[in-house]
């Protein structure tokens, strides 16, 4: 009698099956991709880090950049390193992570839905204008004003300094952050009163113009440390800092995120369904995997110029010792590379880490502003010992 019953079942599970149009290949495949992205249990995985730690390493590495500038400043113009070789490197590797530590902590605000690129593309603007005018406002008020109470030449000071930061890239990098805020905002934001319908091309190709300007921004400093073009001391705070290939790693895990939306709808998915997976543990440490790769990807094509770079100055007999002069500092090749120092840090964030008490969200920006204001109070204290020769 119970094997009577079994296989009447298993007849009608044969009827069912049959009755059921049949899924091609690729829709069986979606099948199983959409099961296992958006079944019940998460992972246990969660990184102990936290939006708020990115941005506190971020500051810290933003003022490690500007003590080696200030150094190598003082080198060029003094021929005194205050921090020798060892401390001076370590400062401007670590220099490099300060946009990455912003931009990730960043991603990780806007996927959770606590912020929108809206407000970051304020900040960002914000503090790049700001930074920018407070440099000039720097080097006017104290290093100018400072020459001339002690009936210095002046006239030379500005050239040199236009020599040295065309060769540099730690100058203000919120035009960097400014940049790609921009064209996050544009290539992911969907307008609500005007462009609307096919007309939002038009809101995704204005994603171009911060485009343009990290473009023309990077040849111009190229053209100026070549000696092409003389450009004015006053031009370099407005110019971004990175090369392209830095550029490559967010613009791309950009298109990734805005790709991604549209390819879970595509499987199947509604728009809850995929809000619900980005507040899952499981997207966050996919997150923290996709930008990995993609670093590591860009790493390939930075020793792949390096590489380039090196074989043609060997051809050619160009003079070695001024290939990282060259290179390094002025065509920026490398500095996709020390992203790599960042991939530990990013497999230990978990932008699902949320914190009760914003308000040291608030102090972080203004400690990080204060630790910078004393490098440079410092750097002009060393300026004004090396003028009286008190070193």
């Amino acid at each position: 009698m119970t094997q009577k019953v079994v296989e009447e079942q298993s007849i009608e599970q044969e009827i069912i099956e049959e009755s059921e149009p049949k899924l091609s290949r690729k829709e069986k495949r979606y099948a199983r991709i959409k099961k296992k992205l958006f079944k019940e249990e998460d992972i246990k995985y969660v990184g102990p880090l936290s939006y708020r730690a990115l941005r506190i390493l971020a500051w810290v590495c933003l003022a490690l950049g500007q003590i080696a500038l200030l150094n190598s400043i003082g080198t060029n113009l003094f021929h005194y390193n205050q921090l020798g070789p060892f401390w001076s490197t370590f400062c401007s590797l670590l220099s490099n992570l300060s946009t990455p530590f912003f931009i990730i902590a960043s991603f990780g605000l806007v996927l959770s839905g606590r912020r929108n690129m809206r407000d970051f593309m304020l900040i960002y603007g914000i503090a790049y204008v700001g930074v920018a005018l407070g440099f000039v406002f720097f080097y006017m008020r104290y290093i100018d004003g400072l020459f001339v109470k002690m009936g210095l030449n002046r006239t030379p000071f500005p050239a040199l300094i236009s020599g040295f930061l065309s060769d540099k890239v730690q100058v203000n990098v919120f035009a960097d952050l400014f940049a790609f805020s921009l064209f996050h905002f544009f290539m992911n934001y969907t307008p609500k009163r005007v462009f609307k319908g096919k007309s939002v091309i038009i809101f995704r190709l204005f994603s171009l113009l911060p485009i343009i300007f990290v473009i023309v921004s990077y040849i111009l400093k190229i053209l100026s440390a070549t000696k092409v073009v003389t450009l004015s001391f006053y031009v370099f705070p407005f110019l971004t800092t990175k090369s392209p290939i830095v550029y490559f790693v967010f613009v791309v895990a950009s298109l990734w995120i805005k790709h991604r939306e549209r390819w879970f709808i595509k499987l199947g998915a509604t728009k809850e369904e995929y809000n619900k997976f980005l507040n899952t543990n499981r997207n966050s440490l996919s997150v923290s995997l996709h930008l990995s790769l993609i670093i590591l990807i860009s790493l390939v094509f930075d020793l792949a110029l390096f590489i380039f770079a090196l074989i043609h100055y060997a051809i050619h007999k160009l003079p070695m010792d001024a290939f990282s002069d060259v290179v390094v500092d002025v065509y920026g090749v490398g500095q996709a590379s020390m992203m790599v120092l960042a991939i530990p840090f990013i497999f230990l964030y978990s932008y699902k880490r949320k914190h009760l008490d914003s308000r040291i969200d608030i102090a972080i920006p203004i400690c990080g502003l204060a630790l910078i204001v004393v490098v440079y109070v410092e750097g002009v204290y060393q300026f004004i010992l090396n003028i009286l020769g008190l070193h």
